[in-house]
């Protein structure tokens, strides 16, 4: 549309939307906690879809950015992206293991619904970290799997679970 001088405010909007919807983890983070400088960040999963190591329109990419521009430390852990996305986030610390990312985060965030984070027991977060905080981006626990387990928890689209 572009092309032939015909704007599609629409669409447009759309992809707005879209873009402001991939940093919405980063801003609900930064609600929680305030100035995120030195804190621990444990962030599972970077691809865009699991089962796969596509990078292209990963919400994970941009929070990163925000993240490190924050000062945030971060740990990641991701069964196939983790090298390629090392290439372009070198700073990070990528670990083998979910256990190994969390292990004394400050908070942890989901950008990807691998099979091994949904199954993932859920007890392991408080026995981790600091102050077990989750951001899941792809709504991978039900809310009574974590209710009442002294768990912070925010999804997408659901109430906020408080320990």
């Amino acid at each position: 549309s572009s092309q032939v001088g015909s704007e599609l405010k629409t669409v447009k909007a759309c992809i707005e939307v879209n873009d402001n919807q991939k940093i919405r983890l980063y801003e609900k983070l930064v609600e929680d906690l305030g100035n995120l400088k030195g804190k621990n960040i444990a962030v599972l999963g970077l691809t865009f879809k699991p089962g796969t190591d596509d990078l292209r329109e990963a919400p994970s990419i941009p929070n990163i950015e925000y993240l490190l521009n924050s000062n945030a430390k971060i740990k990641a852990w991701d069964t196939v992206a983790a090298n390629n996305f090392a290439k372009r986030f070198p700073e990070i610390s990528y670990c083998d293991t979910i256990d190994e990312t969390i292990k004394d985060a400050d908070v942890c965030i989901i950008f990807t619904e691998w099979k091994e984070i949904k199954e993932y027991d859920i007890n392991k977060y408080v026995e981790l970290m600091k102050e077990p905080l989750i951001l899941d981006g792809r709504n991978c626990y039900e809310l009574k799997d974590v209710e009442g387990k002294g768990i912070t928890y925010e999804s997408i689209g659901r109430k906020k679970v408080t320990k």
